[in-house]
């Protein structure tokens, strides 16, 4: 790989796959740049897509809904490594004056 660096001009969704014959393939962002010298590039990174769900914090409500998703959805859960899992999230309050600060 040839590091390049650049000025971000546009992002555009795709996929990957893996193979020819493979008809899914891996999550992937084009990502447009320009560099110093005003040369065009594009560059594709893969990445695992997710999603959010609130829930209710009441006692094994939680732990129900992670379940249920990995039970309901985990076979269609393919990607990265060994494949994404439903997990439990803490939610950052962005209120906080210091919210990016970590540690």
């Amino acid at each position: 790989t040839v590091r390049r660096d650049g000025w971000l001009l546009n992002v555009k969704a795709t996929t990957v796959a893996q193979n020819m014959a493979d008809r899914k393939g891996d999550a992937a962002v084009w990502l447009f740049a320009i560099d110093k010298d005003g040369k065009v590039f594009r560059t594709t990174f893969r990445y695992a897509p997710y999603f959010y769900v609130e829930v209710a914090q009441e006692a094994g409500v939680v732990q129900w809904v992670v379940d249920f998703l990995d039970k309901k959805f985990g076979k269609h859960l393919v990607g990265m490594g060994e494949g994404p899992r439903p997990e439990k999230v803490l939610k950052e309050d962005l209120a906080m004056e210091d919210h990016l600060r970590k540690g």
